[in-house]
C-alpha cells in the first residue's frame, strides 16, 4: 500500500495546505491520519508476529520469565540489524524500490518457511499449562504502558540531544538508533538473568526503575561532558573513526540507562507468569500496552515537553517519572525501607527539575544568546556575535546572519532579474528572511515563502525584521509553515520565478530537494517563460555531487544555465537555473532590471548594470551536458547524495577531500566555457558583442579571486600548476603572463 499512498498523500496535502494557508494542526493531523490508514494495516499484522512466536516457542506460562526475554532480545536484535541494513547497505546500493522489494521478498520467504515448518511442527500445545480462569495483574499492564511511553519518549529526546553536537545525517541517526536497540537487547538479557534468580519481582522492578532514574539523569551531563560542551567532532577524524566515535559517544551517554530501562518490559513477562492465559495471549496483551505507550511517548515529548520545557527539561521529566514509578511500586508491594529509598529518589527528581540544567547552545567567547525556541523539529537560537546576528538551528547549522545580508539578497536578485517581468515568486526556505526580502525590491505582485520549521519563522520575524526589507510587513508576501517540496508540488498556483535556498546536503531529507522528480514538479509550477534557480553551496559539495544535481536539472528542464552568486574563492555559491522553455537570454531586460536595482547606489554602480549581470553567467549546462553525465542523476528512488554528502563532508574536514571551490571551481567553469564559448552559446545569441565579452570576463574575475586567495594562503606555485593543467595549450601563455 505504500506506493499507492504517495499520490493520495500529496493531493490531500495540497488540499489541506490551500484550505489552511499553511498554518494550524490540520496538516499534522492529515499526516498522522494518512500514515495510520496506509501503514496501519501492515503494522497491525507485523505487531501480531511476536506474540504468536511466543505462543509457539514459550513452553508454558512458567517459562515466560525465562524464554520471553530471550525471544524479545532476538526480536530486538533483528530490529537493530534491520536499521543497519536500511541505513548503510540496501538503499545506498540498490535504491529504495529494490530495497523495499527485497524486504517484501524476505517477508514472503519467512511466511513460506513457516508454512513448510507447519507440516512437521509438533507444537507447544502439549506442554501448555492450564489453570483456573483469571486475568493478568494490573501491575504488568500499567508498567508495560509506562515503560513504552518513557523509553520511546526518551529515545526521541536523546536523538535531539545528539543533534546538538553531532551533525545530523542518515548515518548519525541510524547509529544512535542501532546503539539504542542493541542496548535494549542487553536489557532483555538482564531481565532473563534477574527472572531466574528467585528474587521478589516488586523488589527487582523498584530497583530497575530507581536505577533508570539515576542513569537517565546522568545521560545529559555525560553527553555534555563527553562532547566538551556540545562541541562537534574534531575535523581531523576519518570517516570510519567518526562512526566509531559517534557509536562510542552513544554507548557512553545512553547505553547504561538503556540497558536498565530496556529490562523493565521483558521482566514484566516474569511478573505475568501467574496469569491464566496462554503465553501468546499474555505476551500479546503486554506488548499491546507497551506499544500503545511507545506511540504516545514520542508525541508527548516532541509536541508537548520540548516546546514547554526544552530538551533538558524533557529529559529531567522522564527521569522524574521513573522515580515516581519506583515509589509507586515500592509503596504498594514492598516494605518501609524500600519506600523510603524510593521517596528519596522522588525528592531528588524534584530537585533535578528545579535545579540548573546544561545549556543547549554552544556559545563562543563574545557570543551572546538573544533568543531560544524549542519545538518538534529542533532548537532554534538567535545569537549576537561581535560582527553579526545569526540564526542557528540545532546548534550546528547556521541559517544566515546580518553580515551576509547583501549576498543573501543576491540569491533573490539574480533569478528575478533574469525574468523580464516577474510577478509571482516562490521561495523554498526562509532562513533569516533576507533572501526572500530581496524580492521586495522587484516589481512583484506576490511572494510565497515555505519554511519547514515554524520556530525559524518566529525567530526571523522577531529578530531579523530590519534586515528583511519589510518582508514580514509587506502585503505582497505570504509565509507558510510547510514542507516546501509538498507545498509546491501539490499546489495549483503557478509562478514566474521559483528559488531554492541553500540547503545542507548531508542533512536527512535535503537530497529530496535535489532530485529529478522534484525538479520536474517545479517545472510544472512555472508559468510560460518562467525559471527556477536552485542555489548550491559549492563549499559543501564535492564536484561529483554538484554534477549529480546539475544532471538532475538537465534531465528535468529543456534549458539549464549556471550563474554565479559571488566571486568568493573559499565559500562560493552557484545557481543552477532551469528555464521553462529553451529561448535566448533577453539581455535588454536583464540590463534594465539590474539598472533599476542599482539606481539608488549612484551613477557609477548604475553604469555597472551594463556589464556586471553578464559577469555572473558561468555557462550553458544543457549545451555542455557531457560535463555532468559521468555521474548518475539524483532521483527519489536513489537520492545518493544523502549517503555520499556526510562522507565527503567528513573527508573535506579531515583529509582535504575535494570541494567545488578554488582551483576545482575554476577548472569546471573553464571547461564549461571552453565546451560552449560565449560566441557559440545559443543562450547568448541575442546579446551584443560587448556583453558576450563581459561573460568571458566573468571567468577572469573568478580566476583573479582565486589567485588572490592563493597568494594569501601562500599557495602560488600550486595554483599556477593547476591552471596550466586545466587550460588548453593555446591560452596557457596569455594566462601565465596575466598571473605574472
Amino acid at each position: 500500500l505504500y506506493f499507492a499512498a504517495l499520490p493520495v498523500h500529496g493531493r490531500l496535502y495540497g488540499w489541506a495546505l490551500h484550505l489552511e494557508g499553511g498554518e494550524g494542526l490540520l496538516l499534522e493531523a492529515l499526516r498522522l491520519g494518512l500514515a495510520l490508514f496506509f501503514l496501519g494495516a501492515p503494522a497491525f499484522f507485523l505487531g501480531g508476529t511476536f506474540p504468536f512466536m511466543a505462543e509457539a516457542l514459550v513452553r508454558g506460562r512458567r517459562a515466560l520469565g525465562r524464554d520471553g526475554p530471550s525471544l524479545y532480545a532476538l526480536n530486538t536484535l533483528g530490529a537493530a540489524l534491520g536499521v543497519l541494513g536500511a541505513a548503510f547497505v540496501l538503499p545506498p546500493a540498490w535504491g529504495f524500490t529494490l530495497s523495499y522489494a527485497a524486504v517484501l521478498g524476505a517477508m514472503v520467504a519467512v511466511a513460506v518457511g513457516a508454512l513448510l515448518l507447519d507440516a512437521a511442527w509438533e507444537g507447544a500445545d502439549a506442554v501448555l499449562e492450564t489453570s483456573p480462569a483469571g486475568t493478568a495483574p494490573g501491575l504488568p499492564r500499567g508498567l508495560a504502558f509506562a515503560s513504552g511511553l518513557l523509553a520511546m519518549g526518551l529515545e526521541v529526546a536523546w536523538m535531539r540531544m545528539f543533534a546538538q553536537a553531532v551533525p545530523n545525517s542518515v548515518y548519525a541517526f541510524a547509529i544512535v538508533l542501532i546503539v539504542f536497540l542493541t542496548c535494549m537487547v542487553g536489557g532483555a538479557l538482564l531481565a532473563r538473568v534477574l527472572g531466574a534468580g528467585g528474587r521478589s519481582p516488586p523488589a527487582v522492578l523498584t530497583a530497575l526503575l530507581g536505577l533508570a532514574f539515576l542513569l537517565v539523569t546522568a545521560s545529559g551531563f555525560l553527553f555534555v561532558r563527553a562532547t566538551g560542551g556540545l562541541q562537534p567532532p574534531p575535523p581531523g577524524l576519518a570517516w570510519g573513526t567518526y562512526l566509531v566515535r559517534t557509536a562510542g559517544l552513544a554507548l557512553l551517554a545512553m547505553g547504561p540507562a538503556t540497558v536498565v530501562l530496556g529490562a523493565v518490559f521483558p521482566f514484566l513477562l516474569k511478573v505475568a507468569e501467574d496469569a491464566s492465559d496462554a503465553p501468546g495471549a499474555v505476551v500479546g496483551r503486554l506488548a499491546a500496552w507497551n506499544t500503545a505507550g511507545a506511540v504516545l511517548g514520542p508525541l508527548l515529548v516532541a509536541f508537548v515537553l520540548f516546546p514547554a520545557f526544552g530538551l533538558w527539561g524533557a529529559v529531567a521529566l522522564v527521569a522524574f517519572a521513573y522515580a515516581l514509578l519506583a515509589f509507586g511500586v515500592a509503596r504498594r508491594h514492598q516494605g518501609r525501607a524500600a519506600q523510603i529509598v524510593a521517596a528519596c529518589l522522588v525528592l531528588a527528581g524534584a530537585a533535578l527539575l528545579a535545579g540548573p540544567r546544561p545549556s543547549t547552545v554552544r556559545l563562543k567567547d563574545g557570543v551572546v544568546l538573544v533568543d531560544l525556541q524549542e519545538g518538534p523539529s529542533g532548537i532554534v537560537a538567535v545569537v549576537d556575535a561581535p560582527a553579526s546576528r545569526k540564526l542557528v538551528f540545532n546548534n550546528v547549522f547556521t541559517l544566515g546572519g546580518t553580515h551576509d545580508v547583501r549576498w543573501e539578497a543576491m540569491q533573490a536578485h539574480v533569478p528575478l532579474a533574469l525574468h523580464p517581468k516577474p510577478r509571482e515568486a516562490f521561495f523554498l526556505g526562509l532562513g533569516t528572511g533576507t533572501t526572500a526580502g530581496g524580492a521586495m525590491d522587484h516589481a512583484v505582485e506576490g511572494v510565497t515563502v515555505a519554511e519547514l520549521v515554524p520556530e525559524v519563522i518566529q525567530a526571523a520575524r522577531a529578530h531579523f525584521g530590519p534586515f528583511t526589507n519589510r518582508l514580514f510587513e509587506d502585503p505582497r508576501a505570504r509565509i507558510v509553515a510547510a514542507d516546501a517540496r509538498h507545498a509546491l508540488r501539490w499546489t495549483e498556483a503557478t509562478y514566474d520565478v521559483i528559488v531554492g535556498d541553500l540547503f545542507f546536503p548531508w542533512e536527512p531529507g535535503t537530497a529530496n530537494l535535489y532530485t529529478r522528480e522534484h525538479f520536474e514538479a517545479v517545472r510544472a509550477r512555472l508559468k510560460p517563460g518562467g525559471l527556477f534557480a536552485q542555489w548550491l553551496p559549492c563549499y559543501q559539495l564535492s564536484p561529483a555531487e554538484f554534477r549529480g544535481i546539475a544532471r538532475s536539472m538537465v534531465e528535468a528542464f529543456p534549458l539549464v544555465t549556471l550563474w554565479r552568486g559571488d566571486f568568493f574563492a573559499g565559500r562560493p555559491i552557484l545557481a543552477v537555473v532551469g528555464h521553462e522553455r529553451d529561448a535566448p537570454l533577453d539581455g535588454q531586460a536583464l540590463v534594465a532590471n539590474a539598472r533599476r536595482l542599482l539606481a539608488g547606489d549612484g551613477a557609477d554602480l548604475a553604469r555597472d548594470a551594463e556589464s556586471v549581470p553578464f559577469h555572473l553567467y558561468a555557462g550553458n549546462l544543457t549545451a555542455a551536458r557531457a560535463l555532468v553525465e559521468d555521474v548518475p542523476a539524483v532521483t527519489d528512488d536513489r537520492p545518493w547524495i544523502s549517503y555520499s554528502a556526510p562522507k565527503s563532508e567528513r573527508g573535506a574536514q579531515g583529509s582535504g577531500a575535494p570541494r567545488l571551490v578554488r582551483e576545482a571551481l575554476v577548472s569546471f567553469e573553464a571547461r564549461l566555457q571552453a565546451a560552449v564559448p560565449p560566441d557559440e552559446d545559443p543562450f547568448l545569441a541575442a546579446l551584443a558583442p560587448e556583453q558576450r565579452l563581459a561573460v568571458a570576463g566573468g571567468l577572469l574575475f573568478r580566476r583573479m579571486a582565486v589567485a588572490i586567495d592563493a597568494f594569501r594562503q601562500g599557495e602560488y606555485a600550486r595554483l599556477r600548476l593547476a591552471y596550466r593543467r586545466s587550460l588548453p595549450a593555446s591560452v596557457r601563455a596569455p594566462v601565465d603572463a596575466w598571473v605574472e
